[in-house]
């Protein structure tokens, strides 16, 4: 299935496996039913804000209002989305600092951006029983995509994010937390598998997240994913699909796994740290 150019609420009306889903089974380790929601608390609302001024700036105005009244809050996910007059600045600053970061602007140059992957489950779910009662697809939504022309360059995922970090380190801590490792590597494998299934050459090696502090100074972090961060990623995704596996097999929905090696070789690294 090719890329689509969709809102967020025409992606989230289409059943499937993200991200979030995958998240959300890796840290309950159990099966858990697929929810549709269209609520957005304010937070939430920044984050769409910040990018569309960032990645889709020709949109921003119509899509992005700013109240000086104290408006009661409203749970829909509407459109334009109306920010508070504080928030609404954040963004701008926020947007200020992306923009005024040369790695980032060099990565964000000529991208594909806000755009839909889907591809169907077939490549893990092989029995047309399980098939039946699956979500239909693996999908996601790219904040940008970035495809280069020479052969010796890997084509390039790209996420942004706002965050409350302070630091490198507080935002490696993050990536851990908030298994954007998990997010990383089912945005490459789908990407693989849709550029495969529409015979394209094209092949994403390389996922950068750009981090811009939420509060003043409003600092900008580019941060390449590692090796080691795949490979936990890859580790938590296939331990979520394992999990709905086993539901769609065997009806089992709560899941008792050994911990993985990766957590165990970090739990003792940091312990001889201390001690040192």
């Amino acid at each position: 299935m090719n890329w689509k150019n969709e809102t967020n609420a025409e992606y989230h009306s289409i059943p499937g496996i993200n991200y979030s889903y995958l998240k959300d089974i890796y840290d309950w380790q159990m099966f858990i039913p697929i929810q549709k929601t269209n609520l957005q608390n304010n937070s939430m609302k920044k984050g769409t804000a910040l990018h569309y001024a960032v990645l889709q700036p020709e949109l921003f105005d119509d899509n992005v209002e700013c109240y000086h009244d104290n408006l009661p809050f409203s749970p829909e996910n509407s459109e334009p989305i109306k920010l508070p007059e504080a928030d609404y600045n954040d963004v701008l600053k926020m947007r200020d600092s992306i923009f005024s970061n040369p790695l980032a602007m060099e990565l964000l140059e000529n991208v594909y951006a806000e755009q839909s992957g889907y591809v169907d489950i077939d490549y893990d779910f092989l029995n047309d029983n399980l098939r039946l009662q699956c979500p239909p697809y693996y999908k996601i939504k790219c904040d940008a995509r970035k495809l280069n022309v020479r052969r010796d360059t890997p084509d390039v995922i790209i996420d942004l994010k706002s965050t409350s970090a302070k630091n490198i380190d507080d935002i490696q801590n993050s990536i851990e937390l908030f298994h954007y490792d998990l997010q990383a590597y089912h945005y490459l494998r789908t990407a693989n598998l849709i550029e495969i299934k529409n015979g394209s050459v094209h092949n994403y090696k390389a996922f950068w997240w750009i981090f811009v502090q939420n509060t003043a100074p409003f600092r900008c972090f580019c941060l390449k994913l590692s090796d080691e961060d795949y490979r936990i990623g890859k580790h938590k995704w296939q331990t979520a699909i394992n999990i709905l596996k086993l539901y769609y097999e065997k009806g089992i929905i709560r899941v008792t796994l050994p911990c993985p090696e990766w957590k165990i070789s970090k739990y003792f690294s940091e312990f001889k740290e201390s001690e040192d």
